[in-house]
């Protein structure tokens, strides 16, 4: 028999995968503060009735990206296995049986098939005059009673 074939990587460094496939699916992240100052805007005048609006953030991520963003700003490390959508589709059945609010659901999954960006051929938040707020500056606001050593109740 032959030897196993070695894998290496630099160290402290592991190739990096998207979850739930490749090119794992696209999401632009919107702040709920942005789409409410649109809305506001687009109730303000008559000339917006009856547009459609597609708003996003300022920024692309795949969804790997996001929980890396996440992870570092809770600052914590945990490893992001990528997961195919036919196994994770167990765990999200399992969920949605279950009398707590579920962690996963088949829902979730569909969505997660497809890119989840304005398609640009629309009106969107620079259209109303509005500068989209990064994920990064109201990220830590969302997730501070998840830091590293801040204590819970």
């Amino acid at each position: 028999l032959g030897a196993a074939p070695q894998l290496s990587f630099p160290p402290g460094r592991l190739p990096k995968f998207d979850l739930f496939g490749k090119p794992g699916p696209k999401l632009q992240p919107v702040y709920v503060g942005d789409v409410a100052a649109a809305i506001a805007a687009i109730l303000r005048n008559d000339a917006t009735r009856g547009e459609i609006y597609e708003l996003g953030g300022p920024q692309t991520y795949s969804f790997r990206e996001i929980l890396e963003l996440i992870l570092r700003v809770i600052g914590r490390r945990r490893p992001l296995v990528p997961v195919p959508f036919c196994v994770a589709t167990v765990p999200a059945t399992l969920h949605e049986l279950s009398p707590f609010p579920p962690l996963l659901t088949r829902d979730q999954l569909r969505m997660l098939r497809h890119d989840n960006v304005p398609s640009g051929e629309l009106p969107g938040l620079d259209d109303l005059e509005i500068e989209a707020t990064s994920v990064e500056a109201i990220l830590p606001t969302y997730l501070k009673r998840y830091h590293r050593g801040v204590w819970h109740r």
